[in-house]
């Protein structure tokens, strides 16, 4: 992928990079996991309902990518605690922030629990190729024990957010955000 920026500037051109703030960076993963999450179970209810098995893979295939955007804004936003609190230096691993997630203070449903710990299952599903029938049986099987349990996550990572981070001033326009963002049915 060309980033156009660079390469205007390797042409000689000053171009000035607007940062973006970490409370832009926050709410935007806030919204992420809010969004994926409620998408996820609506296409997970779709898949419970669905005959064509083409439509089910497809299904599968998207809930998977919702996991996956998941488990990333999980990650950027626990890193930002993190850093936040403890002042510590940015860790790359998801399995990581899932034990800090679990340290934490968050108040967690039992479902939740299970949800943010499938979170580090990602890469399998992400990556593994060579066992795709079986990851996505764990996965059927999994959102039908706990799926709810993902929307938690969003909802309780926020709150723990306004609470422990009151300047990042992510109260009402997230709130107005997250209930914008729902789907009619």
């Amino acid at each position: 992928m060309v980033d156009i920026p660079n390469e205007i500037q390797d042409l000689g051109f000053h171009v000035q990079k607007k940062p973006e703030s970490i409370e832009k960076t926050v709410y935007n993963n806030l919204v992420i996991i809010h969004q994926q999450s409620s998408r996820l179970q609506e296409s997970f209810d779709r898949y419970c309902r669905c005959d064509d098995e083409r439509l089910k893979d497809d299904l599968l295939e998207s809930i998977n990518s919702r996991i996956n955007h998941i488990s990333q804004a999980f990650r950027d936003i626990m890193a930002f605690i993190e850093i936040a609190e403890k002042g510590t230096v940015y860790e790359e691993s998801l399995r990581y922030y899932v034990r800090q997630y679990f340290k934490r203070d968050i108040p967690k449903t039992e479902n939740e629990k299970k949800a943010v710990e499938f979170l580090t299952k990602r890469n399998n599903l992400v990556h593994d190729y060579f066992s795709i029938d079986q990851m996505n049986y764990d996965l059927v099987k999994n959102l039908s024990d706990f799926g709810d349990g993902f929307s938690d996550i969003a909802e309780n990572i926020k709150d723990y957010c306004i609470q422990n981070f009151p300047e990042l001033e992510l109260g009402q326009d997230l709130e107005k955000t997250l209930k914008s963002n729902i789907r009619k049915k």
